[in-house]
């Protein structure tokens, strides 16, 4: 199993932006030159993390991202969400039946893994 690049970038900018507290808000080109990424890339990333709540747009000369106040438990889980979405990672062929004794491994393994996931908050990476 194998998570995208821009679930990297993300838990690295939302641990970034967490260790940067609420003081000011974080530029995109700052953020780029501490992880070391295209800023266009990285805005991408950003925009994602802002429509699913995770974090804020600060408008402004001081403008940048923050974490979003109302969002202030972020799992890992929560930022994988974001990016890669919530569906299952494996699919089981509809021809196997709703009884796949693989599909239901499977799934068991993924609900294991999205609990331990969802037990590490952003916060505890600092």
């Amino acid at each position: 199993m194998k998570y995208s690049k821009a679930t990297n970038y993300a838990l690295h900018v939302v641990q970034l932006i967490y260790k940067n507290g609420d003081e000011e808000a974080m530029s995109v080109s700052k953020i780029a030159g501490e992880l070391q990424v295209a800023p266009s890339y990285l805005s991408k990333i950003l925009a994602t993390l802002v429509k699913q709540g995770i974090l804020e747009a600060v408008s402004g000369v001081n403008g940048g991202y923050r974490i979003n106040a109302s969002h202030d438990k972020i799992t890992m889980l929560d930022v994988i969400h974001a990016i890669e979405g919530s569906q299952s990672m494996f699919d089981c062929d509809p021809k196997h039946g709703p009884n796949c004794t693989i599909y239901q491994k499977m799934k068991e393994s993924e609900t294991q893994m999205e609990a331990f996931l969802s037990s590490i908050y952003i916060s505890d990476l600092v």
